[in-house]
């Protein structure tokens, strides 16, 4: 028995997208449920799973290559001897009889080419050979690159590192977020008579970092990532935290985090921060448990972080909607994998930390 497995519609008005990630290969043998293949659009990644037990019979598509909604993607039969019918032979072969790359394929359909106006030329078909076909054919046409008032720019290293940690903490968790109104004036009392006002060193951010790293020793559960189909459970806390330089978003690691006292985290914290805008070691961005990123300093009030790889939980720290010694509304939020927690688990934790900021003095 023959299954075609093609791309599915996955956003109402996306009609493409890409293969971000295919690990199979013809001959392989599949079972039910198996990955074949991971398809990214805009707004969502998904998995294509295999429908049933069988071999790839026949696979039509490589990684990174785009791909339209209704495609062919791969052929899985009982065994490598089966026959496709020439019903599904036909159905794939116009394209790649036409040399059209992927991403070709794509733009041709998009602007409405048809085979007519694809054939007679030799070789590979390219996006730019594309729009030069769709310029002779109507003489109206504008080329989308026309109009960019700019050079197109390639992603620099800090760039490719953050979108593929952002996909692959996409593809990896199924996240969920909690928030809980907290009020900061105890703790911006207390910051202010410790240190005074420091223009160097946001105390106030330390803080609420080591009373999150304090709280989750109490919640071990949130120490832990899902890597590949088991649960790990990590020993010691490694604190991931963002940093914004001029080169880009950094997340370096505090490590072992939990073994620190509040003088010793604070001034750890920060001396990692600054060998961010200077000369990193790769040691100080690798190992991250749990994760911590605050906009307080932009004042922005609310946002929801993505989980860092390898990370179940993070806390966002945002500026308070009121900023006064007496009353100091903030909101934390918590951005959570919801394969291990719940939001009653995450409630809690926010409950446990609201509690320690309100009562700054006890953070040791």
């Amino acid at each position: 028995m023959i299954s075609r497995i093609e791309v599915p519609r996955i956003n109402a008005n996306e009609d493409v997208a890409k293969a971000a990630d295919v690990p199979i290969a013809p001959g392989q043998p599949v079972k039910a449920g198996d990955e074949l293949m991971t398809l990214e659009t805009y707004k969502a990644i998904v998995s294509i799973t295999s429908p049933r037990d069988g071999v790839i019979r026949a696979l039509y598509v490589s990684e990174g290559e785009d791909v339209l909604v209704g495609q062919t993607l791969l052929i899985i039969a009982d065994s490598m001897d089966e026959a496709i019918p020439e019903t599904e032979i036909e159905r794939v072969a116009s394209d790649n009889a036409l040399g059209l790359t992927g991403k070709a394929r794509v733009i041709a359909r998009r602007l409405g080419l048809t085979d007519a106006d694809l054939t007679g030329r030799s070789g590979k078909i390219t996006v730019a050979d594309v729009y030069a076909m769709a310029r002779a054919r109507d003489t109206a046409f504008v080329d989308p690159a026309d109009e960019v008032d700019g050079a197109q720019i390639e992603l620099g290293p800090v760039q490719e590192r953050m979108m593929q940690t952002v996909r692959k903490a996409a593809r990896t968790t199924v996240p969920a977020y909690l928030e809980m109104l907290v009020d900061t004036a105890p703790l911006a009392r207390f910051v202010h008579a410790q240190w005074g006002t420091s223009p160097l060193i946001d105390h106030e951010l330390a803080l609420v970092a080591f009373a999150f790293i304090r709280c989750l020793a109490r919640f071990p559960a949130f120490n832990t990532a899902l890597i590949g189909d088991k649960i790990v459970q990590y020993k010691a806390i490694h604190l991931a935290f963002a940093v914004e330089t001029r080169e880009g978003l950094f997340m370096p690691v505090l490590h072992d985090a939990g073994s620190l006292d509040r003088d010793g985290f604070i001034r750890r914290l920060f001396d990692l921060q600054k060998r961010m805008f200077k000369k990193r070691d790769v040691a100080d961005l690798v190992g991250a448990t749990v994760g911590f990123t605050s906009l307080a300093a932009f004042g922005v009030t609310r946002h929801q972080p993505i989980l860092f790889p390898g990370t179940s939980i993070m806390l966002a720290h945002s500026a308070p909607l009121r900023d006064d010694l007496e009353q100091r509304p903030a909101v934390l939020g918590v951005s959570y994998d919801h394969q291990l927690h719940t939001g009653v688990q995450v409630a809690k934790l926010l409950r446990v930390l609201r509690d320690a900021l309100t009562s700054p003095d006890r953070l040791h």
